[in-house]
């Protein structure tokens, strides 16, 4: 069965970029912002899309258990993340190979990220994934303009 792909960042997406002390050690108090959060749960219930994590979150054992407590607070989870592996190292590139890989399961995707993963890339699959792209502010975080544009998005059922 195909249904949308929604391609998740974590830091700057969910939570804004920022660091936070208490009593002198780096503490994650600050990630998983509800608002965020929020934002995300109505995304993916008003699109039933997919979430797939490619987020460098996708590569240690303790962010991923803290994403899958986050998550499971908004009835949300994750069940894959993209490849570890890619031809050119970018993150936008491990999207395309995964969307070559599962295009039978795709009927939309989107990407959600602070950073500008199609910049500096002229292919033609980079112009597609320009236009899967929502653009978060990263200290901001994710905002209910964002997942607007994302419904958008996903809401037009193009071939992936």
């Amino acid at each position: 069965m195909s249904r949308p792909i929604l391609f998740l960042d974590v830091d700057g997406v969910l939570h804004p970029l920022q660091l936070e002390f208490k009593d002198g050690k780096l503490s994650d108090e600050h990630c998983f912002r509800s608002s965020c959060m929020l934002q995300l749960a109505r995304i993916v219930k008003e699109t039933n899309a997919e979430i797939v994590l490619s987020s460098s979150w996708r590569q240690f054992d303790g962010p991923k258990e803290k994403l899958v407590n986050a998550l499971a607070l908004y009835d949300l989870k994750y069940m894959r993340w993209t490849t570890l592996e890619d031809v050119d190292g970018s993150r936008a590139s491990q999207i395309l190979a995964f969307l070559d890989v599962h295009a039978r399961q795709c009927k939309s995707w989107v990407i959600l990220d602070d950073e500008d993963v199609t910049m500096g890339r002229d292919s033609l699959m980079m112009l597609v994934a320009r236009q899967n792209f929502v653009h978060v502010d990263g200290e901001k975080a994710l905002t209910e303009e964002d997942a607007n544009r994302a419904i958008q998005i996903l809401k037009q059922e193009e071939d992936c």
